[in-house]
Parts: structure tokens; sequence; C-alpha cells
């Protein structure tokens, strides 16, 4: 996975309210990138050097927009997770758009609220 490609991702993911298809292996591709990365760095002699520098930074790039990335989908996610917990309608085509693990994290939030909900508001009522 390019840096621009995921940079390009982003810029959609920020866009638009709504979660946008990403290819189910893309954390997995971009780890895999990073580790060529890193190879790359250690097997220069001059941890100093102008290609030293480039690589620490384009390193530093990839995993900051990793992050950023999962931030915006992770707030999208918490989102969708509220309205089903609510009983309010969700597009069953933004749920197809999560990647696996994000599947898991959605279900598991989604019980968790319906669990409080039962213990604080439905118990006092």
């Amino acid at each position: 996975m390019h840096l621009d490609e995921l940079r390009i991702l982003l810029l959609s993911e920020r866009e638009t309210g709504r979660l946008v298809h990403i290819q189910r292996d893309l954390f997995v591709s971009a780890g895999k990138s990073l580790e060529e990365l890193y190879t790359s760095l250690y097997a220069i002699a001059d941890p100093f050097s102008e290609e030293a520098r480039v690589l620490i930074e384009r390193i530093t790039a990839i995993k900051e927009t990793l992050s950023d990335l999962y931030r915006i989908r992770a707030e999208k996610i918490l989102s969708l997770a509220r309205t089903q917990e609510e009983g309010s309608y969700i597009d069953r085509e933004e749920l197809k758009k999560l990647l696996p693990e994000e599947k898991d994290m959605f279900d598991q939030v989604v019980l968790s609220l319906e669990q409080a909900r039962c213990r604080l508001v439905e118990g006092v009522l």
C-alpha cells in the first residue's frame, strides 16, 4: 500500500459522513509495506544519511495516516452503533463496508450499550 493511496483514502473518509469502502487487507498490506521500509532503513549504514531521513519520514507518515484513518472510521462506527442501539434505521450497505474487525467492534459496542441501558435506565423505570 503506497502512502499516496492511503492519503487519498483518508481524504475520502474525511469528506463523507459515511464509511468509505476499503480493501479488506488494507491494514495488513500497509503493515507489510512498513516492514519493508523498516528493513530498508536498518540496512542503511549511515543512520544520519539523507536516505535514512527520507525512509523515517515515510514510515512516520504511513503510521500517522493509518492512525487517522482508524480514528475517523471508529468515530463513524460508534455513531452507527448508537443509532442501532436506539432502534433507528441503519443503512445495511453501510455495515457491508466494515472490515471484519470493525464489524466485531460494532457488535460489541451495540451489545455494551444495550446492557448499560438495561441496567441503568430500564432498571429505574
